[in-house]
C-alpha cells in the first residue's frame, strides 16, 4: 500500500506540476471545449452536453487550439474531473498552456483542474499513511 501511494503521489503531483510549469516554460494560448470524453473503448469524444445530475460526476473536456505554428490541435484534460460544480462547458474559451517543442502535450490552466489533482493526491497521502502503519507493524 505504501509503493502505491507513492506512486498516486507521483503521477498526480506530476500532472499539478505541468500546470504551473507549462505557461512559464512554455506558450500559452486560447482554446476551447469541443466534447467531452466517454471512456468506452479507450478515449473518445461526444459533442454534446451530457447532462448529469450526480455531484461526482465531472466531465473531462476535449478542446482545441492554435499552436505557436499555426496548427491546429486536439487533446483533452487527463485531469481528473470529480465534482459536477466545475464542469466545462461546450464552446466555453479556457485558457491553454504547452511546451513549444510538444505542442500536443497541453494542458488547460483552470482552477477547474484543481479540485480533482488535490482529491487525489489527499487519497495517495492518506495511502501512504495506512501502508506506514503497516510498515511499522
Amino acid at each position: 500500500m505504501y509503493l502505491i501511494g507513492i506512486g498516486i503521489m507521483f503521477f498526480w503531483g506530476i500532472a499539478l506540476l505541468k500546470i504551473i510549469y507549462f505557461p512559464i516554460a512554455g506558450s500559452t494560448v486560447q482554446g476551447v471545449i469541443i466534447g467531452f470524453k466517454v471512456s468506452t473503448n479507450g478515449a473518445s469524444m461526444v459533442n454534446k452536453s451530457l447532462g448529469s445530475g450526480k455531484l461526482l460526476s465531472g466531465r473531462s473536456p476535449f478542446f482545441k487550439y492554435f499552436d505557436h505554428l499555426d496548427v491546429e490541435n486536439v487533446n483533452y484534460s487527463k485531469s481528473p474531473q470529480l465534482f459536477n460544480l466545475f464542469n466545462y462547458q461546450l464552446n466555453e474559451k479556457i485558457k491553454i498552456a504547452y511546451l513549444n517543442d510538444k505542442p500536443k502535450e497541453s494542458i488547460i490552466i483552470s482552477l477547474k483542474e484543481i479540485p480533482g489533482l488535490l482529491f487525489m493526491l489527499i487519497f495517495g497521502l492518506v495511502i501512504i499513511i495506512v501502508g506506514n502503519t503497516y510498515l511499522k507493524k
